[in-house]
């Protein structure tokens, strides 16, 4: 993320407020929802998928083989989701 070298200190003094594109970029460089970011608090609709996986010792690595066939089926419910509680 680029950002101006007063931009920071404008917006956290209130010179200049912050656009939802600004918003959305700051949570992604912090890894985050823009839900918690704003709110404080995890996003109670969050989508979560948890998945069977196997663990390889050597390679120090979770492995989940069967998720690329599964893959559409979980976004279609997670759409699903998402469209009921919007």
């Amino acid at each position: 993320m680029t950002l101006q070298s007063r931009f920071p200190s404008k917006s956290l003094s209130g010179e200049r407020r912050l656009s939802a594109v600004e918003f959305a970029r700051i949570a992604d460089a912090l890894e985050t929802s823009l839900y918690w970011l704003v709110m404080g608090e995890p996003d109670p609709m969050e989508v979560r998928i948890a998945a069977r996986h196997s663990f390889d010792g050597n390679g120090r690595c979770h492995r989940a083989d069967a998720i690329d066939a599964d893959r559409q089926t979980l976004q279609d419910i997670a759409v699903l989701y998402q469209q009921a509680y919007q």
